[in-house]
Order: structure tokens, then C-alpha cells, then sequence
């Protein structure tokens, strides 16, 4: 027991470490633009 809890724990604090760190919505804003505009041509 306890282990489930850690790893959900985890991965939320690494989640919310990205977003607080370099820019992160930015560069995830451009990845998925580029992403689509590689899409469509």
C-alpha cells in the first residue's frame, strides 16, 4: 500500500514543476502549433 499514492503524488508534483518552470506553456503552445501546421501540408 502507499505506492499507488506516491506515484500518482509524484506524478502530479512533476506536472506541476513543468508548468512553473522555463516557459513551459509556451513552448507547448508552439510544439502543438507546429505539430498541426505539419498536419495540414
Amino acid at each position: 500500500m502507499g505506492t499507488l499514492t506516491n506515484n500518482i503524488y509524484f506524478a502530479i508534483y512533476d506536472f506541476l514543476w513543468e508548468i512553473l518552470h522555463s516557459n513551459f506553456l509556451d513552448k507547448g503552445i508552439d510544439y502543438i502549433v507546429i505539430f498541426f501546421r505539419s498536419k495540414k501540408y
